[in-house]
């Protein structure tokens, strides 16, 4: 499995993005294949998913791991000087 960084979360009302430290790789394109509303945008170098307002930080940022690592095969791991944005601290 391969291992990508995360260096930044954001968070808002449902959506979050998780912003990979190497950029990613053209072929994560493929991982609206799951058919789990995660999407790879190439300019951000990040993983987004809309869940609605239902969806916590949390459960969206798990949601998104769990896809990456079932349907592309990428461990998602928090970068030790990740940043959150918008992200609750409730949560």
């Amino acid at each position: 499995m391969e291992i990508e960084a995360i260096a930044k979360i954001v968070a808002n009302a449902g959506y979050v993005s998780l912003v990979l430290r190497s950029g990613g790789k053209p072929s994560y394109q493929h991982v609206y294949r799951g058919a789990k509303g995660v999407r790879w945008n190439p300019a951000d170098g990040s993983f987004e998913f809309q869940g609605g307002a239902q969806w916590s930080a949390e459960r969206s940022v798990r949601h998104v791991m769990g896809v990456l690592r079932d349907e592309i095969g990428i461990e998602g791991v928090l970068d030790a000087e990740k940043i959150w944005i918008c992200v609750p601290t409730a949560e």
